[in-house]
């Protein structure tokens, strides 16, 4: 099979994605330096809290709606039904969302917490009517890159301009929250400009409906976010703003680079393997094969150059950040280890293999890493702090794969025996 057009979307999206990546990769030292570690850790645990708010909203979307889209996306009454009833019932988890954020901003423990908190409220806004979902799932990604991609770059200079010192850290939030409601409201304007959709009546069954599909995705991401987002939050109730500074400089690297690479792979592949698969599931399997050696040779080799320039850090954003080198250090191998559970599970349990028993297995191995992950954390960061925290992702993201791999190898030997 022929995947000339995969690979030109790919690169495409490598691209895009450099960019959109790069910006924050050239605004994290400068923020670490400017702000100081204090600062740069009160971006950290209030980005993380809503993050957690965003998780919900989203509530496991980006994979159900996104696979349902590419599959009826030459079908304008099911896609403009799958759309509206997705959007609705986003809609709702907001202003649930927005009640929990009110309660999580009055709570006494979290008092320093609260500008910094306040100032992160429209992303989950924007993040919400952004729609990143659809436009993956009718293969027009590349354009939601672009979006983003102006936004960063339009308000780069506003970032080195109003950012000189700790105080203000409540410009660089602002400023990358403008970015998430600008997005939304382009991304907004295409969607309709472009008449891909009809307007639909939502019902209550509609939205009843999207909750229990996306419900197993759902508690599988949310397990992902507790050692992604929670494992921030563990260690700032712990220890000190400073310390959480520290781990989140290295734990932000480590994430930006691997999204940078992995992200533009599964936004155009994952779509595709699931459309592929209802058509053709041998040849599914082929593009899941081709996909997966090249996206692991890609990511092992980023986990060892991380790994060479690790002890530059230091070097570059001075004695305040001292321990940065040995966290970065320790979650070198977390690109290479999340993009094999990414493939085994996304690509190869979920669009691949496809059946209820596949669904209900990847859920299943989130909740088990999930309680695993909040276990190991506690202890680790109560006796270690900020190393302890980064042994426990490492950990959890080793379990993922394990996991992932083991049960999509188990269910593909089952389709060959029957």
């Amino acid at each position: 099979m022929k995947i000339d057009s995969e690979q030109k979307d790919t690169l495409y999206l490598f691209l895009l994605q450099g960019m959109n990546y790069a910006i924050p990769l050239i605004l994290i030292p400068y923020l670490m330096i400017k702000l100081g570690v204090e600062s740069y850790g009160l971006i950290g645990f209030s980005t993380a809290i809503i993050q957690f708010l965003i998780l919900f909203v989203d509530f496991g979307f980006n994979m159900s709606a996104t696979k349902r889209v590419a599959i009826y996306k030459d079908n304008k009454k099911d896609l403009s039904r799958i759309f509206f009833s997705t959007v609705s019932t986003k809609i709702i988890l907001l202003l649930i969302s927005i009640i929990l954020f009110i309660i999580i901003y009055n709570i006494p423990q979290f008092h320093e917490y609260q500008i910094a908190l306040l100032y992160t409220l429209p992303m989950l806004i924007g993040n919400t009517l952004t729609f990143t979902w659809f436009y993956q799932g009718v293969g027009h990604i590349r354009y939601l890159s672009i979006l983003s991609m102006i936004c960063r770059i339009l308000l780069l200079p506003l970032v080195f301009y109003l950012v000189q010192d700790s105080g203000d850290y409540v410009y660089a939030i602002l400023i990358n929250s403008l970015v998430y409601i600008f997005v939304s409201f382009i991304s907004i304007g295409w969607i309709f400009k472009s008449k891909m959709l009809e307007f639909e009546n939502i019902s209550f069954l509609n939205i009843k409906s999207e909750i229990k599909e996306s419900f197993p995705f759902f508690l599988s991401t949310a397990s992902i976010s507790i050692y992604t987002q929670l494992f921030v939050v563990i260690l700032g109730i712990f220890s000190s703003p400073a310390v959480v500074g520290v781990y989140t400089a290295a734990e932000k690297i480590i994430r930006t680079v691997s999204l940078l690479f992995y992200t533009p792979i599964n936004q155009v592949y994952y779509p595709k393997v699931a459309h592929l698969n209802s058509q053709n599931k041998k040849q599914a399997l082929y593009l899941v094969s081709k996909v997966s050696k090249f996206t692991l040779i890609l990511m092992i080799t980023i986990s060892i150059m991380i790994l060479i320039s690790s002890p530059l850090l230091e070097k570059i954003l001075g004695n305040e950040y001292e321990g940065i080198t040995t966290l970065v250090q320790i979650l070198c191998l977390v690109p290479f280890l999340s993009a094999v559970g990414g493939v085994a599970g996304q690509m190869g349990l979920i669009a691949c293999i496809d059946n209820n028993n596949a669904k209900k297995t990847f859920q299943n191995i989130y909740i088990v890493v999930g309680l695993f992950a909040i276990f190991q954390v506690t202890i680790l960061t109560y006796f270690f702090q900020a190393i302890g925290t980064g042994f426990a992702v490492l950990l959890t993201e080793l379990l993922v794969a394990t996991l992932m791999v083991y049960y999509f190898r188990k269910y593909l030997k089952m389709e060959e025996i029957t």
